[in-house]
């Protein structure tokens, strides 16, 4: 690595020792970001935008940038997920979700790279643009690997694979090296945040139902009310319980709703999320959303890419028929 990048980096980030006044900026700016991208998206409306089907690329056509924001992504979610307690079978599910994302969005990668390389300290978090410095360095090493090697006649595919998995291992330590654990600290409360927050918002929306209903049947079994009474009541209890199902929902829930529904509706859900008794297995599908989620954070903290558009294009991807 260049002798350059290496100061930049330090003088930047600082590795785990970073300068007290970076430390504050960037805390700053996630707890300004703090999940604002949940907020002023209808997930449920039918004017969502469908995600594009995963185009699979030869090794040729994948870029630099796209296999070490894999890499940067997958290093950071399974740090983040054991923090979480999540199980393998949700580690795979947002491992997944990492890859289709990184096959849908070479562009935006590229697009969002070369902005968070070129733009101001104000315009970029210091983890943003120490990211951007060591995926530019380390898809130079790339480039220049590609270029040598297919310059050599009869060079084996598996030579060429081991000379990227040197790098890749080398970029993965960098990475590792300077991202303070503060930052992935902060991704995993986030989403343990979203999760306790659905969980506490769903059974209170569930108690206040139960009441509602309750109380239009005993005002039905009450026999000195008129028949008009006891309807007019029971219409003000569906509309009651109609408005609390359509409250606003954050992303989370909205999130684990779309994800139920396909469970219960595509067969290629129910194996995971529907059990013996054709119930549904709510563990999995809110331990699968917090996968999700993870990497919705990771995108949103790191720069990635938009997470507001990889909400929207993976619910909408679960509404689909």
């Amino acid at each position: 690595m260049t002798q350059i990048i290496m100061i930049l980096y330090s003088n930047r980030i600082g590795g785990e020792s970073m300068n007290i006044n970076d430390t504050i900026n960037l805390m700053k700016k996630i707890n300004k970001q703090n999940n604002a991208y949940i907020m002023g998206n209808d997930y449920n409306a039918n004017s969502m935008v469908s995600s594009p089907e995963p185009v699979v690329k030869s090794a040729k056509e994948v870029s630099p940038y796209d296999e070490l924001m894999k890499e940067a992504l997958y290093n950071n979610f399974i740090k983040i997920a054991n923090k979480l307690r999540l199980d393998q079978k949700s580690k795979n599910t947002g491992a997944n979700f990492i890859q289709s994302i990184i096959d849908k969005s070479t562009d935006e990668v590229n697009k969002n790279h070369f902005k968070a390389l070129n733009a101001s300290n104000e315009e970029t978090s210091v983890i943003e643009y120490t990211y951007a410095s060591i995926m530019e360095d380390y898809a130079k090493e790339l480039r220049s690997v590609n270029y040598e090697l297919n310059g050599v006649q009869g060079i084996r595919e598996d030579s060429t694979t081991l000379a990227h998995e040197g790098i890749v291992d080398k970029f993965n330590d960098t990475i590792s090296k300077f991202t303070p654990s503060k930052i992935n600290d902060t991704i995993a409360d986030r989403v343990e945040k979203a999760t306790t927050n659905f969980i506490d918002n769903r059974n209170a929306k569930i108690e206040k139902i139960k009441d509602i209903y309750q109380k239009a049947k005993s005002f039905a079994a009450n026999p000195k009310f008129s028949d008009e009474a006891k309807q007019r009541v029971e219409e003000s209890a569906s509309r009651q319980v109609l408005e609390i199902r359509k409250s606003q929902k954050s992303l989370f829930e909205s999130m684990v709703e779309a994800l139920t529904s396909a469970a219960m509706t595509k067969p290629n859900l129910q194996s995971r999320y529907m059990n013996e008794s054709s119930g549904l297995n709510m563990d999995a599908i809110i331990d699968d959303t917090a996968a999700i989620y993870t990497v919705l954070e990771e995108c949103n903290v790191f720069g990635f890419l938009d997470a507001n558009k990889l909400a929207d294009a993976y619910i909408a991807s679960l509404k689909r028929k």
